[in-house]
């Protein structure tokens, strides 16, 4: 079921025609309103099928498992268990990073937290491009960023950095990981500690001088976080 606090959705309810969009009489919309939909919003609606659908194989299923056990079992109300997500463009690292958090919301209570730390600021997470920023994790991330960013929930900590790329100015680009990293710590020391696992998603390289880039966000991270 969709979210109404959305931006994706708001922004196809503010448009006259689909007003009632999501509402009981559209569950059976006709296929020249849908090619209407698409023309209007300047999107393009996919029907989920057996070829589109993500189907974990069970290699995936088991990292994932490994992963959380890892988590459970590492994880200290002092010392998070932190993972960084990395690799080459187009190589399925969203995907993982959203089919992993899903999976561990099932073990998120008064003792487990789960933080996404949102270090790719060229295709952003939760914000607009450009941005870093940490956001505790309480809900599934269902569809592409756009459909679950909400208005009316911002993230725990965001900096904005300017830039959709570090290649630019990355020592500064680096300060802004450390930046943030000190604000967990700050804003963990105040709340009720849990022990959190802490998922890093990097931008999308993982080779040459940027794969340098990607350890140092890590040993900037996992250094401090005490």
């Amino acid at each position: 079921e969709p979210n109404n606090d959305s931006l994706f959705i708001q922004t196809i309810r503010e448009h006259q025609s689909y007003r009632k969009f999501f509402s009981e009489e559209y569950k059976l919309f006709g296929i020249n309103k849908w090619m209407q939909l698409e023309q209007d919003l300047y999107i393009r609606l996919i029907e989920t099928t057996d070829q589109t659908a993500v189907i974990p194989r069970e290699e995936f299923i088991s990292t994932t498992d490994k992963i959380i056990k890892r988590w459970l079992n590492e994880a200290n109300e002092d010392i998070p268990f932190v993972l960084l997500i990395c690799g080459e463009k187009d190589m399925g690292k969203s995907t993982f990073t959203r089919y992993l958090i899903n999976r561990a919301l099932d073990h998120i209570n008064s003792t487990f937290g789960l933080t996404y730390f949102d270090c790719d600021i060229g295709q952003c997470e939760f914000t607009i491009g450009g941005c870093l920023s940490y956001t505790d994790i309480k809900t599934p991330l269902l569809g592409p960023p756009c459909s679950h960013i909400k208005s009316n929930v911002k993230s725990d900590r965001l900096l904005y950095y300017g830039l959709v790329s570090p290649q630019p100015a990355p020592v500064r680009y680096l300060q802004y990981v450390n930046r943030l990293r000190q604000l967990w710590n700050i804003d963990h020391k105040n709340a009720n500690k849990k022990r959190s696992m802490i998922v890093i998603n990097t931008m999308g390289w993982g080779t040459g001088k940027y794969e340098k880039q990607s350890a140092d966000i890590l040993d900037c991270i996992e250094i401090h976080f005490t």
